[in-house]
């Protein structure tokens, strides 16, 4: 059976001890779960942890697959307790009409809970907050203010958001031309009045913002750069930079060639082109991988764990991430994570599961702190049905 079991803080939870289970069974795998289940509607109702709650959306959204609970939790932790990711999540739900039979999406709604987010600092808020706020075809639906969405972006590439940093180096290539039907082309907007823009072309800022989104691994951030330095655009020529930031951007689009749009070099042109919201959204997963692989981010790797597991659905790859976050840098709840899917045999086509395999990562996240891993840790050293796996000890 392939599903998932989320991490949840038991922290001042009072968990009862389950009744063993041979998890080999998909009936008692099935009871497993919901029973975890119960123990994330106890710390959302009943104890109101934030955290508890979110961790039931995730739980209703991933394992029940019912969006319209998700929907309804995220929407009231985010209401009522303030939890950013809640407003993230419930703003990307209210934006794709995900949780509503038929609706088609709401800009309005998402926005609302998009710019609650960013006020409690959750970077990829302000990022969105931003861009619909930028944006020219989303006017009917929330009154377009370029100068308080550059404000949004700004704070957004603050919090190293690199998308923000990336969109406001477009901003500033061209300029934001104060009549929302006129789209001035780089080359003429340097010729006209700096009055006629709400945000002036300015190629030095343009290359600054550049230069730290291409840092946070940016493929197009770093197309920009090269050409930045071909010209001398907002910085000093120089050809051997050039050449190194478009050798940069390369690789990275032979990393993610699968995943996004060839990026092709012209000598005419930057890219600076307005992307719809939800292209971002559905490239959140390039992020992930740039902040895993290339910068070493022990939570951008579990954040790709889980985007690997929810969204492309490939339970393999997801299982390798979970292991190497947990081996290479100690992230609590990938050891977690890997626990759960070696105790169900999930990721390893074939397999039945490991209860010993299991065991050694749930032990670890306990020496990690991470509550869960120590009740998964006690519960198989307490069963009398996995003794054959893991010698049994009550005491411990």
């Amino acid at each position: 059976m392939q599903c998932c079991v989320d991490s949840f803080l038991t922290k001042k939870i009072k968990v009862k001890v389950m009744s063993a289970f041979d998890l080999q069974k998909e009936s008692d795998v099935k009871e497993y779960l919901e029973k975890l289940g119960i123990e994330y509607r106890f710390g959302c109702f009943s104890e109101k942890q934030a955290e508890a709650c979110h961790l039931l959306g995730d739980y209703l959204e991933s394992i029940k697959k019912d969006f319209e609970k998700a929907s309804k939790v995220y929407r009231s932790n985010c209401d009522d307790y303030g939890y950013a990711r809640s407003c993230l999540k419930y703003g990307n739900y209210s934006f794709l009409g995900k949780g509503k039979s038929g609706s088609a999406g709401s800009v309005a709604e998402a926005y609302k809970y998009y710019e609650k987010g960013c006020t409690l600092n959750e970077a990829e808020s302000c990022l969105h907050s931003g861009l619909i706020l930028v944006s020219r075809s989303m006017k009917e639906e929330v009154n377009r203010d370029v100068k308080k969405g550059v404000n949004y972006l700004t704070k957004s590439c603050e919090m190293n958001n690199a998308t923000a940093c990336f969109y406001l180096s477009g901003l500033h290539i061209a300029g934001v031309h104060l009549d929302p039907e006129q789209e001035i082309s780089i080359e003429l907007s340097a010729k006209r009045d700096p009055k006629e823009f709400i945000v002036p072309k300015d190629m030095i800022k343009a290359f600054n913002y550049a230069t730290k989104a291409c840092e946070l691994r940016n493929m197009y951030a770093c197309a920009n750069l090269s050409q930045m330095y071909a010209r001398g655009d907002g910085t000093e020529k120089n050809e051997e930079k050039a050449q190194k930031f478009k050798k940069l951007a390369m690789e990275m689009q032979e990393e993610i060639k699968n995943q996004q749009q060839t990026l092709t070099f012209q000598q005419e042109a930057y890219v600076s082109k307005e992307s719809d919201v939800k292209e971002y959204l559905e490239k959140l997963g390039i992020e992930y991988r740039f902040g895993c692989f290339s910068e070493k981010q022990a939570e951008a790797c579990h954040l790709l764990g889980d985007y690997l597991e929810s969204i492309k659905k490939d339970f393999e790859k997801a299982s390798k991430v979970y292991r190497s976050n947990c081996d290479d840098y100690g992230y609590a709840r990938s050891c977690l994570k890997y626990g759960n899917y070696s105790f169900l045999g999930k990721g390893k086509s074939g397999s039945a599961g490991s209860v010993a395999e299991a065991y050694k990562y749930y032990e670890k996240g306990c020496t990690l702190n991470e509550a869960e891993s120590c009740l998964h840790s006690g519960l198989i050293l307490v069963s009398r049905s996995m003794k054959e796996e893991v010698n049994r000890d009550v005491k411990k």
